[in-house]
């Protein structure tokens, strides 16, 4: 079986075997990607001489997964036709991205598609290093212009430090837009946990009077606060009013559990102890939440009065020293099911 490196060496030397004739001369090259909470994937960037001329834009497949199903077996060939399946349908995407570059020079469209995003200040220091942003507690708001959204999910580019000079722009003025914007583009969405629970075991099948048992014996006053596309939902608790409506609704302040990047968990101050809440939570970012998609391992309190978000616990800390977690059979990402793809 060939190593990682080798795979990758393998795809170079031999991907043009799967592509059409006008890929006999491309330039074929692997490049380390920075991703979200310090994660880096491999990515397979092929270039014709044409799309060099033109838009100078190619789509980057990433190897890191496609690696793992090898590993699992499936075969070498099977494996080359899958990159080159994924390339070819990417064929008429340079003429799409060139008019988006062209759009994207305009500080108007810009401004009508700017929206914010929401991630782990500490575990993405070098991702934010050229990127305009504001700190809420351990967690950074920065911003993103939304190109396109369709049933297969969101096409986002990510405002650098660079654009926001080109277009004249201020980060407070990023802010202010995009927040704004972001309430009519990604529309908050509020359900009780359970109702969130049964729509996931109807799609596996479940009969209706087993779902009606377990929620029964499951139902507690615990909200998922997302946005309606279910991907970078959990940005929702920064431009709306989402978090007030919930603590409205219950009575009572709130603790935020940060489920993952896509969405939060709500539930009445007093249910359980904070410790026990960031135990929690650790564990489920450890054994079910994709390290790209982990927000935090800390547990917030919102104040309905104040409204405002803060830490719950005083000494709140990136990583606890305690006991080593197990899968706990709830799942950090509650709609990862009902999730569409999504790309940036």
């Amino acid at each position: 079986m060939l190593s990682f490196e080798e795979f990758q060496e393998y795809v170079m030397d031999h991907i043009r075997e799967y592509l059409p004739e006008e890929y006999a001369n491309a330039e074929v090259s692997v490049r380390t990607v920075q991703k979200l909470n310090g994660v880096t994937l491999q990515g397979l960037e092929i270039w014709t001489p044409e799309m060099k001329q033109g838009t100078g834009v190619t789509p980057t497949i990433y190897l890191n997964g496609i690696y793992e199903n090898y590993e699992n077996g499936v075969d070498l060939e099977v494996i080359m036709e899958h990159i080159g399946n994924l390339e070819r349908q990417s064929m008429d995407l340079p003429e799409d991205v060139a008019e988006i570059k062209e759009m994207y020079k305009d500080v108007n469209y810009v401004k009508d598609r700017l929206i914010v995003s929401l991630i782990s200040a500490e575990r993405n220091v070098d991702f934010l290093k050229d990127k305009p942003y504001r700190m809420l507690e351990d967690l950074a708001i920065f911003y993103k212009v939304l190109i396109s959204k369709d049933g297969n999910g969101t096409g986002t580019i990510t405002v650098t430090n660079n654009h926001m000079e080109y277009w004249g722009l201020t980060e407070e003025q990023l802010y202010e837009t995009a927040i704004k914007n972001s309430n009519v583009l990604e529309p908050p969405s509020i359900d009780k946990l359970t109702n969130v629970m049964a729509d996931l075991m109807r799609a596996q099948g479940m009969d209706e009077d087993i779902i009606e048992n377990q929620l029964k014996e499951d139902d507690i006053d615990m909200y998922v606060i997302s946005n309606t596309t279910k991907a970078n939902g959990a940005s929702v608790i920064v431009y709306s009013d989402a978090l007030q409506q919930v603590a409205e609704n219950l009575g009572s302040d709130l603790y935020i559990l940060p489920s993952s990047i896509h969405e939060v968990l709500a539930l009445p101050v007093g249910n359980k102890d904070v410790d026990s809440l960031e135990e929690m939570v650790r564990c489920v970012n450890q054994t079910e939440v994709s390290p790209t998609e982990v927000l935090s391992d800390n547990v917030y309190k919102y104040d309905a009065e104040s409204r405002t978000l803060s830490l719950a616990s005083a000494k709140a800390e990136t990583v606890k020293e305690t006991a080593v977690c197990e899968p706990s059979g709830y799942t950090g990402t509650v709609n990862e099911v009902a999730r569409p793809r999504h790309h940036r």
